[in-house]
């Protein structure tokens, strides 16, 4: 597949999150030799931001939205080993941005659902 040793993985992780507290994927760093497979890192977050960080995935998407196929796990340590710490930073980053835009997206639109309430109901006043 390419120069880094990936494992298979046992059991796929568990992916939940309420009110932005709970585990996902993140982040994106694409290998070409590894194409139509990319990089994403398992993480928790807490209000939407990353706080701890876990294995990296090789994944591509699924047939279906929110699903994921997974080719294999890699250690943080075996990704900065074959990749270095420019690639490692690239991954952390994507994973803080995606995250990161994912919650302002959800509170903007939560945001725009509470004042479209409290116009339909009559409660916004100047």
């Amino acid at each position: 597949m390419s120069r880094i040793a990936i494992q298979p993985v046992g059991l796929i992780p568990t992916m939940r999150r309420v009110n932005g507290f709970g585990t996902t994927i993140a982040g994106r760093f694409d290998d070409p030799a590894m194409s139509p497979w990319y990089f994403k890192q398992y993480v928790f977050t807490a209000l939407f931001v990353p706080i701890l960080f876990g294995a990296i995935y090789a994944v591509q998407p699924g047939k279906h939205s929110n699903e994921w196929r997974f080719g294999g796990r890699v250690s943080g340590r075996e990704f900065l080993r074959a990749y270095g710490w420019r690639a490692y930073w690239m991954l952390k980053g994507t994973v803080v941005l995606e995250t990161v835009a994912f919650g302002l997206f959800m509170l903007t639109g939560m945001g725009l659902l509470a004042l479209l309430w409290f116009w339909l109901t009559g409660q916004f006043r100047h």
